[in-house]
Order: C-alpha cells, then sequence, then structure tokens
C-alpha cells in the first residue's frame, strides 16, 4: 500500500509540473491553430506569444496594415495537416468549401516549443 500512494505522489507530482510526463508541449499543428485564431479575432499579443521575437515584431505593421485578413477565410475548425523535418513544420490548412490544403504557417521549434516564423523563405 505503501508504494501505491508513492507512485500515486510521484504522478502528481510529475503532471503537475509544466510539461511534464503526462503534459506535453503544444504541437506545431496546435500552436498554428492558436496563431490562426488570434489573428482573426484581432488579438495581437496573442498571435505575438506564438511567433518567433522578430515575427512578433512584424505583426505590429501587419496589423496596421489589415494584412490579417488573409486569414479570415479559414474556419475556426479546419482541416489540418503538418509536415514537420527536424525544427521545423509547414502547417496547412483545409476548408470544407475548398478541395485543396491552403495557407501554409511556418513554424520553427525554439527551446522545445513550436513557433510561428513569418520571416522564413
Amino acid at each position: 500500500m505503501k508504494i501505491f500512494f508513492q507512485s500515486v505522489l510521484l504522478l502528481l507530482v510529475f503532471a503537475s509540473c509544466d510539461n511534464g510526463i503526462l503534459g506535453k508541449r503544444d504541437s506545431a499543428q496546435l500552436v498554428a491553430k492558436k496563431f490562426v485564431s488570434y489573428m482573426k479575432h484581432h488579438d495581437i499579443e496573442g498571435a505575438k506569444a506564438c511567433c518567433t521575437a522578430q515575427s512578433a515584431k512584424m505583426l505590429d505593421r501587419i496589423f496596421k496594415i489589415g494584412g490579417q485578413a488573409f486569414l479570415e477565410e479559414i474556419s475556426d475548425n479546419p482541416d489540418m495537416r503538418d509536415s514537420i523535418v527536424g525544427d521545423k513544420a509547414f502547417v496547412f490548412f483545409k476548408n470544407p468549401p475548398k478541395p485543396i490544403y491552403q495557407t501554409p504557417i511556418h513554424l520553427v521549434k525554439l527551446d522545445g516549443q513550436w513557433k510561428v516564423d513569418l520571416l522564413s523563405k
């Protein structure tokens, strides 16, 4: 019984730690989806949190010229697929009325977390 309680206690400790054994960091798809949602709802601070430092600086200019409008066509719950190679990823969105995947968003993994990189080629 003592071993059982120690195991449960250890499990709770790991579960409570940020991204511990039971938790996991956000996937590239989840970060891209959050980014699109923040942009669609004009939440610049939320969108910046999903980006690399250089991309976050660029977002101010994008919002000033209304550049987030290209994301308006993405539905709130789109079909997605990703292509991940090492620390780089592309996430593609597909809306039901259109038969193809579109709107790729490039992400890079920094310190174990996926970040949107608007400046990559």
